[in-house]
């Protein structure tokens, strides 16, 4: 299945100003599939807002928000970010919550 605008985020919680959005990564466009424990993005076209930022995240397993367009935003953890050379990004995400 296709899906469109998937947009991984983080919130900063402020103690005196309002929280803030922080946009890790969008995937434009990908083939979605399910896995045991969560999704799998094949072919991505992801575009990242701050270059390598995603990539801490995956490294470190730190949690952050996925938002399908559309729905309600869910907490994952991306456990796997790989590039082929005859294709754009695939993603394995293991969602929490």
């Amino acid at each position: 299945m296709q899906i469109k605008n998937i947009l991984f985020y983080i919130i900063n919680q402020n103690q005196f100003l309002p929280n803030v959005k922080k946009e890790i990564a969008t995937i434009e466009i990908s083939n979605v599939y399910e896995a045991s424990d969560g999704l799998e993005f094949r072919d991505c076209r992801l575009t990242e807002h701050i270059t390598g930022e995603l990539d801490k995240y995956v490294q470190n397993g730190k949690e952050l928000f996925m938002k399908i367009d559309g729905e309600a935003a869910k907490t994952v953890v991306i456990k796997r970010k790989w590039q082929e050379a005859w294709s754009d990004y695939n993603i394995n995400v293991k969602v929490i919550k």
